[in-house]
C-alpha cells in the first residue's frame, strides 16, 4: 500500500539525528482529521493527537515536505496528493469509533476500527493484540465477519453472554463479509486510537 509506505518513510530517523517523537499512527490520525474537516488549526491538531506543540509543528512540517499538506490562514489543509493518500487509507480503515457501553470494554477508553476485506489475513489475532499493546493498549480483540456472524480467531463463533455485545458492535460498524473489526482499550483515548491503528496496520501491511 503506497500510502502506508509513504508515511513509514516519514518516521524513519535521519542519521545522525534523533528519532521522530511521533509515529505513523500519529500521521494517519493527523491525515484523517485534516481530511475529514478540510481545515484544521495547529492547536486542534495538537489536542487531537495528544502531542505537544513542538511535535505537532514537526508533523506539519513533515506533511508539507512530503507534499501532503500546506498551511493557509484557515489552518492546515491537504494537497491533492494528500487527499489521494487520505482516500487510500480510508479505503482500508473505514470506521474508527469509540465503543464504550458495548459490553466489550477493555480499558478506561475503548476504540474500535473496521478494516475492509482483510479477514483472510487474520491468523490468531495475536499479531494485532501484540501491536496494540506495544502502542499503548491494555487489551485488544480481533473479530472476523463472515456470513452475517462475528468470529474470534481462529474460528470461535461468539455465543452466550457475548451475543448482545456483539450485536451492538455489528450495529455500530455495519461490517460486510470478510471485514475485520478490532477493539482496543487503553488508559487514554490517544493510546487507544494509536493502538487500534497499529493493530489495523498489521493487516494492511500484509497486503502491501
Amino acid at each position: 500500500m503506497k500510502a502506508i509506505k509513504t508515511l513509514r518513510e516519514m518516521v524513519k530517523p535521519s542519521a545522525p539525528g534523533p528519532a521522530p517523537s511521533f509515529t505513523e499512527h500519529h500521521l494517519i490520525r493527523a491525515l484523517n482529521l485534516i481530511g475529514e474537516r478540510a481545515k484544521v488549526g495547529r492547536g486542534t491538531l495538537s489536542s487531537h493527537l495528544g502531542l505537544g506543540e513542538g511535535s505537532t509543528r514537526t508533523i506539519i512540517e513533515h506533511l508539507k515536505e512530503a507534499n501532503l499538506a500546506f498551511v493557509s490562514r484557515e489552518g492546515c489543509e491537504l494537497t491533492e496528493k494528500g487527499k489521494r493518500v487520505f482516500g487510500e487509507i480510508k479505503a482500508w480503515i473505514k470506521e474508527m469509533k469509540e465503543i464504550d457501553r458495548t459490553g466489550y470494554e477493555l480499558g478506561k477508553y475503548n476504540v474500535g476500527v473496521l478494516v475492509k476485506g482483510v479477514a483472510d489475513r487474520v491468523r490468531l489475532g495475536i499479531e494485532q493484540r501484540d501491536a496494540a499493546v506495544k502502542a499503548g493498549a491494555k487489551g485488544a480483540v480481533t473479530m472476523v465477519y463472515r456470513k452475517g456472524l462475528l468470529f474470534i480467531p481462529p474460528s470461535e463463533e461468539v455465543k452466550g453472554e457475548w451475543v448482545e455485545p456483539v450485536r451492538r458492535i455489528i450495529d455500530l460498524f455495519k461490517p460486510e463479509d470478510l471485514d475485520v473489526i478490532i477493539l482496543c482499550g487503553a488508559d487514554s483515548k490517544d493510546d487507544a486510537e494509536n493502538a487500534v491503528i497499529a493493530a489495523a496496520l498489521t493487516l494492511i501491511n500484509a497486503k502491501t
